[in-house]
């Protein structure tokens, strides 16, 4: 049993090290290129994990960044920005990986509503 118990705090630990490695590189590219993204992978309120965001959370998060002046960009407008010099909007914020059908079910409502 304690040699679970150690394998598991292991992982634990070496999962916060890669997240602590991973979101100091993720800061320093932020300050060398100026571009802050907030990466949602799940929204939705049946299921519940680390990755996912309730759906009122993530209409919280979305107003607050729209009041505040955050804009989005796309994929390529960050491409160009950064290969290019191409100027982009003063602010800029989420981006939905996989493509979840909790994504357009959820997310876009929210989303269109700042448009």
């Amino acid at each position: 049993m304690a040699f679970f118990v150690l394998k598991g705090l292991a992982g634990i630990l070496a999962c916060a090290a890669f997240m602590f490695l991973y979101w100091y590189g993720g800061s320093e590219q932020y300050r060398l290129t100026g571009v802050p993204v907030l990466n949602y992978h799940q929204v939705n309120d049946q299921y519940h994990t680390s990755l996912t965001m309730t759906t009122p959370d993530f209409d919280t998060q979305m107003k607050y960044l729209h009041d505040n002046g955050y804009h989005t960009i796309t994929p390529a407008q960050l491409k160009a920005y950064l290969t290019e010099d191409a100027p982009l909007p003063d602010s800029r914020h989420a981006y939905l990986d996989d493509g979840y059908i909790d994504n357009y079910v959820h997310a876009w409502p929210i989303l269109k509503n700042m448009i």
